[in-house]
């Protein structure tokens, strides 16, 4: 009697079947359109707002200066706050270049 193994079944995918472990493994890109924020006057960074709380006071991660009172930014546009930061547009990112296609270089054929 032989006992030599038997050799294991090559596993394949079938075509359009994405295995449950691989699914969300490449999400797509989020695309962002042009958004309000407030640049820092003394540096120009974006200011970050969103972790501010009432009463606290804002400060530029970039430079350190303060800003002003979070609630001086909430204020409506027809108010002036008296902060030290300027609203702006951000424009939204280009889209992305598509992937170049490689050239075929092909010789020509000699001819004698």
């Amino acid at each position: 009697m032989d006992e030599t193994p038997r050799p294991r079944k090559t596993l394949s995918l079938k075509s359009g079947v994405v295995p449950a472990a691989l699914e969300g493994l490449h999400p797509a890109a989020p695309t962002f359109g042009a958004r309000d924020v407030w640049k820092c006057k003394p540096c120009g960074a974006v200011v970050d707002l969103a972790n501010g709380q009432t009463g606290e006071a804002v400060r530029c991660v970039s430079c350190g200066a303060r800003l002003g009172l979070f609630e001086e930014f909430l204020k409506s546009d027809d108010e002036s706050p008296k902060v030290r930061a300027r609203r702006a547009v951000l424009p939204p990112p280009p889209p992305p270049k598509p992937a170049a296609i490689p050239e075929i270089k092909v010789r020509p054929r000699r001819t004698t």
